[in-house]
């Protein structure tokens, strides 16, 4: 049996399901046949539509198809073509199929039989993409809910981290002037380095391009006083922050008092 089995057809009794499979074959449409209710079961989750006798369900125990049936989800309405009788009664005992039931009197034309598949069948289709729609709106509204905790993390950080340069300036700094001169020099810093990030999706900054950026401002001369040799290693952002205010506050403190090298190793 093929993984979808399309159409399922119950009709254990004489040859309606044998006639029905023939049919719809011709039409292009798959079909799979059943011999008891009990064997349809574990097949209407994959199926897009059962045509069943309703001397099959009288005849057996219908509880666990109206279970199945009453338990689809809200988008789902799971559609039936219903053999019955010509002239008979609709009979009470499967009032349970009224949600979504084409009612086919037998003997039925040919015509009927696929004109009624097809249009439950586009009737299902209609439901499974709602179903796609659906869960499409739920992953985006997971993602956004990831991306908003990501970004209240994110903010809580770089605020901690203003208000600790803010109280390193201060403290190190002599007088009003230098403090505006250092803390502004920081917060160039720190916003380079959220640049870094954010172009990568608040993923990684590579070292190589946090000291370009950390020294550039240094490279004042014709001939280029830096010198970057090493492995290009990929930086997280939780370590990305830090690592390019330490190597800011190292420039800073070389441009003052001295060269600035980084043993290899």
């Amino acid at each position: 049996m093929a993984t979808d089995p399309g159409v399922l057809i119950l009709s254990p009794t004489g040859r309606d399901a044998k006639i029905a499979a023939s049919i719809l074959a011709s039409k292009g449409i798959v079909t799979h046949v059943c011999s008891t209710l009990a064997e349809t079961l574990p097949l209407l989750d994959m199926a897009q539509c059962l045509v069943v006798a309703e001397e099959a369900l009288l005849t057996s125990d219908r509880n666990p198809f109206a279970a199945w049936l009453e338990s689809q989800p809200a988008w789902s309405d799971f559609p039936i073509v219903l053999l019955t009788m010509r002239g008979a009664e609709f009979d009470e005992r499967l009032r349970f199929l009224d949600r979504y039931l084409i009612v086919l009197e037998r003997p039925f034309l040919a015509s009927s039989l696929a004109n009624s598949v097809r249009s439950a069948l586009r009737a299902r289709t209609r439901q499974l993409e709602v179903k796609s729609l659906l869960e499409h709106k739920e992953e985006v509204a997971h993602r956004q809910k990831l991306l908003i905790r990501e970004l209240h993390h994110r903010v809580k950080n770089t605020l901690a981290n203003v208000r600790a340069m803010m109280g390193a300036t201060a403290r190190s700094s002599s007088n009003v002037d230098d403090f505006v001169r250092n803390f502004s020099a920081r917060l160039v810093s720190l916003a380079d380095t959220h640049s870094m990030l954010t172009d990568d999706y608040w993923q990684t900054a590579f070292l190589h391009k946090l000291l370009e950026t950390e020294l550039r401002h240094y490279d004042t001369t014709d001939r280029s006083r830096i010198l970057l040799e090493g492995p290009d290693v990929a930086l997280v952002a939780d370590l990305a922050i830090p690592v390019g205010m330490a190597f800011h506050e190292l420039a800073s403190n070389s441009s003052k008092f001295g060269a600035l090298s980084w043993p290899r190793g």
